[in-house]
């Protein structure tokens, strides 16, 4: 297995967790924000582009963290995750 796919699969589980952690908790949505989470996410997209499995789970988790708080979808927008989940897309 390539190196690169393997980042690519642990990326891919880590987004899964991620995602598991936002979608359960809207406390865990603001602490994996202010711990740099939505940052993370989208450079995990970023390297792992041509992945879609990596895509497709940094989509969720970013629809996570952005369900019921502003404060969230303000940070990925800001931070290009609209550009990034329209390439993903």
């Amino acid at each position: 297995m390539l190196m690169n796919q393997r980042n690519a699969d642990i990326q891919k589980d880590l987004l899964i967790a991620l995602a598991d952690l936002a979608a359960n908790d809207s406390r865990d949505r603001i602490r994996i924000a202010l711990a740099g989470g939505i940052i993370k996410i989208l450079y995990a997209m970023a390297d792992h582009e041509r992945n879609a499995n990596v895509q497709e789970h940094g989509c969720g988790a970013l629809a996570n963290l952005a369900l019921n708080n502003d404060n969230n979808k303000v940070t990925i927008a800001d931070a290009g995750g609209i550009t990034t989940i329209l390439s993903a897309m």
